[in-house]
């Protein structure tokens, strides 16, 4: 068991609120559910002499099993990321790929769909929503998608490809996140102490250089022990990846997280540009920290570094009204939002072997709800993760 400071034990979320369990009959009728309502919306697509005589019944099939299927995935990925040793876990998910199949091809179809009601009838979407008003709603949606269309490649080739990333890309991240979530090396020779990688990270902010310098070496260790595992993982997941977007037509991934992150070119380089503009204020910035802790530069290790004599620290508690205060000076329903997750144990905040790295922030649109994954140390910085 890991803590946040000297004595205090950190929470792990509650996943009960979602499903009690894989076996939970709860659990076994969604599935069945998502099933029929992809098989619905695969029947809307079929029937429909056009796509727009059905766009709202087709649209309201779309997010009901989008929202089914990211409520039964969250949960299983919730349960696995905790735990990558947790073979129930591991077999949901290949399960719940295997529905998403059929999930992802209906999604093509309707894209293929929508963008050959647009070419047969030779208008824009535009003209589409002027004659049919009732439809404004949906035009971000329908932009989007038809956007999307354009960067589609065939039905059949795209469910080819839905299918092998199941053993391509996704698997390689599978295991990447497994050999990360596992992997220790040697603290102390004397008493075989180990520490994972999470908590040599951690010590990045440790007052003690001498501390950070060699949590700093070991981790090098830890991770030239799967220096090839990890780079046959990054190459299979982005190799992946780079050839479906070529074959779907994008100029670079790059052209790609730009589509999928609704920004253009154009935003992506006002962001880079005053990145490049704010250089010399944070070369400026490690300078003084240097001076401040008393080394002539800054190693790596010495980036997280505390400032000052005595290093302040954050029990769980304390970051947890911090936090709801400053969400609630923010926006009262912020900081309603805040106490629930709290109260309701939307956070894993302890570290332990299995669990993976890092945080993330993972929706339940079923009951609202999110969860969050962090790996608390007690430090400023770590708050920032909660």
């Amino acid at each position: 068991m890991r803590s946040g400071s000297e004595g205090e034990t950190l929470p792990i979320w509650d996943l009960s609120t979602a499903y009690p369990s894989f076996d939970a009959p709860e659990f076994g009728d969604a599935k069945q559910h998502l099933r029929e309502v992809i098989d619905a919306l695969s029947s809307a697509l079929e029937t429909a002499t056009a796509v727009l005589d059905r766009l709202e019944d087709i649209i309201h099939l779309y997010n009901e099993s989008s929202d089914l299927y990211e409520d039964l995935y969250a949960f299983a990925y919730t349960q696995f990321s905790a735990d990558t040793r947790d073979e129930a876990a591991q077999r949901e998910i290949g399960r719940l790929e295997e529905i998403g199949l059929a999930l992802k091809d209906v999604k093509v179809r309707f894209r293929a769909a929508l963008a050959g009601h647009e070419k047969d009838h030779d208008g824009s979407i535009d003209r589409t929503l002027r004659e049919n008003p009732e439809l404004e709603e949906y035009r971000f949606f329908l932009e989007e998608q038809l956007e999307l269309a354009r960067k589609q490649m065939s039905p059949a080739e795209e469910s080819l490809a839905a299918d092998l990333s199941r053993c391509g890309g996704d698997s390689w991240e599978r295991l990447q996140e497994s050999l990360l979530s596992n992997l220790s090396w040697q603290w102390d020779e004397a008493t075989g102490e180990r520490k994972t990688v999470t908590e040599l990270r951690s010590l990045a902010m440790n007052p003690d250089r001498s501390i950070r310098a060699r949590a700093f070496e070991k981790e090098l260790e830890a991770w030239r022990s799967v220096e090839i595992p990890m780079a046959f993982s990054l190459n299979g997941v982005k190799g992946f990846a780079t050839t479906l977007n070529t074959r779907r037509g994008y100029e670079s991934t790059l052209a790609r997280s730009i589509i999928q992150s609704r920004i253009s070119n154009a935003t992506l380089e006002s962001l880079l540009a005053v990145m490049r503009e704010s250089l010399p204020l944070f070369r400026s910035y490690f300078k003084a920290k240097a001076a401040a802790i008393g080394v002539e530069r800054l190693a790596f290790y010495d980036i997280f570094a505390p400032v000052g004599r005595e290093s302040e620290q954050w029990p769980f508690e304390r970051a947890r009204s911090m936090i709801e205060e400053q969400f609630r000076a923010f926006s009262p329903e912020m900081g309603s939002m805040a106490k629930r997750a709290f109260e309701e144990r939307w956070i894993d905040a302890r570290p332990r072997a299995g669990k993976v790295g890092g945080a993330y922030c993972i929706t339940f649109p079923l009951t609202r709800s999110s969860r969050v994954l962090c790996n608390y140390n007690g430090s400023f910085s770590g708050l920032t993760n909660v």
